[in-house]
């Protein structure tokens, strides 16, 4: 599964647009954007594209670059705005409705996405690129839970494209997955050949895809079928609010407002997720940790603290999230200025919970250095199926930033997930 990822994204990689007459000073700043993105510092990057925007301001070239650039930032409703805006400045261009297709691919917004796609495959005469959008769409279906749809996406692909062998292969693992495994067969082994023909034509020994589509075919051969449960709480995402997924009026994009905060959603099972709401303007890096999925947020700007959360399963037994958190809490007393934990408890409409401050008796007193804060408050909030974890380091213990942070830990909620075939994923935002 992992090569396919992998394969797809980096059909999805920021390529430099041919750049249009720009002053000196816009030029410059447009390359060192770039140059930032390659090197995936995208929020060093982001103050750069603005930079370089407000010497050219309708640049569609910066704006349609500034879309991957905020899309790997995880500002995903800036990004529809840049979207937009590039819309509107530049041609009716197949690459920003793709680079839009992505967005809302990014967002779960598959009926906008599924457009989008289309739009750029009615304006591009690369059927191959155009087919990839559809794969990258039913690829996010895919690993949601919802194979149905993600088979409507494979041979839409296929219709554009029916020369894609890692289409049809795709296919085969969508069917798969929801039982119909003869055909899920077929279409694998139609894919792996129609590859290897083309990369015998083609005088390629090393054909990207192949490995991926017999793979599956050994997964399915030893266990007679498939899942994508090893792929979720390893992506975090934004539902985007309706006024992103329609087209402004001419001249309006940039009047889109952006939300102060945003639920993040993380999927961890194919009919469950859980979020909460944090500012739009953090910074997400994410970790797959021996002790699981790990993302951490930190300010637009500065280091005062970093927020670590972990979403995950409720175990077997369905421990009790007081003990859980009180055995953490008794461990790191060893080393902290507090001789017993106070506890203070979290209620949300579907889960509960508590959290705990204490302070590194080795740090007081000293400058701190890297990650190495004084403080560390956690909290485990858990409901019947999911739980999750929240680390806050930080330089304060101040009242009013700790309820602020408890705060925030209050918003966590634990929700169904759509079933398969409904068409789409839950818009869970309620703001227009």
């Amino acid at each position: 599964m992992k090569s396919c990822l992998l394969f797809l994204l980096a059909a999805l990689a920021a390529v430099p647009a041919p750049v249009p007459e720009l002053n000196p000073k816009a030029r410059e700043l447009f390359d060192q954007a770039f140059q930032l993105l390659e090197q995936g510092k995208v929020y060093e990057a982001i103050p750069v594209y603005d930079r370089a925007l407000a010497e050219a301001p309708e640049s569609p070239d910066i704006w349609m670059e500034y879309i991957s650039c905020l899309r790997k930032a995880k500002y995903s409703q800036r990004a529809a705005r840049a979207g937009w805006r590039a819309l509107e400045v530049g041609e009716e261009a197949s690459t920003v409705w793709g680079n839009l297709g992505n967005v809302f691919c990014d967002g779960r917004a598959w009926s906008a996405a599924e457009e989008a796609f289309g739009r750029a495959a009615a304006l591009s005469e690369d059927r191959r690129w155009s087919a990839q959008n559809f794969l990258v769409l039913g690829y996010h279906q895919m690993i949601c839970g919802d194979s149905e749809a993600a088979v409507n996406s494979f041979q839409a692909g296929l219709k554009i494209d029916p020369t894609h062998g890692l289409a049809l292969i795709d296919l085969g693992i969508a069917k798969a997955t929801l039982g119909r495994v003869p055909e899920g067969v077929r279409d694998l082994r139609r894919g792996i050949a129609m590859i290897k023909y083309q990369a015998k034509q083609a005088g390629d020994d090393d054909p990207g895809g192949v490995g991926y589509g017999q793979a599956a075919l050994s997964v399915l051969e030893e266990k007679g079928g498939l899942t994508m449960d090893d792929k979720f709480s390893r992506d975090s995402f934004q539902s985007l609010p309706d006024r992103f997924l329609k087209r402004p009026k001419k001249g309006e994009a940039l009047s889109l407002s952006i939300d102060p905060a945003v639920e993040r959603c993380f999927q961890i099972t194919p009919r469950a997720l859980v979020s909460f709401t944090a500012p739009e303007s953090w910074r997400e890096e994410f970790e797959m940790k021996s002790g699981g999925p790990v993302f951490t947020y930190r300010p637009e700007s500065g280091d005062e603290f970093m927020l670590m959360f972990s979403p995950f399963r409720m175990p077997e037994g369905k421990p009790d999230p007081r003990k859980m958190l009180e055995e953490r809490g008794k461990a790191m007393l060893e080393t902290s200025v507090e001789a017993n934990l106070k506890m203070i408890p979290i209620k949300t409409p579907t889960a509960e919970g508590c959290v705990f401050t204490l302070t590194d008796r080795k740090l007081v007193g000293k400058t701190r250095r890297g990650e190495s804060y004084l403080y560390a408050t956690q909290g485990i909030v858990a409901s019947g199926q999911a739980f999750g974890l929240f680390t806050l380091l930080s330089d304060s213990r101040d009242e009013s930033f700790l309820k602020e942070f408890r705060s925030i830990i209050g918003t966590f909620a634990v929700r169904d997930y759509p079933p398969p075939g409904s068409g789409s994923a839950p818009n869970l935002s309620s703001r227009p």
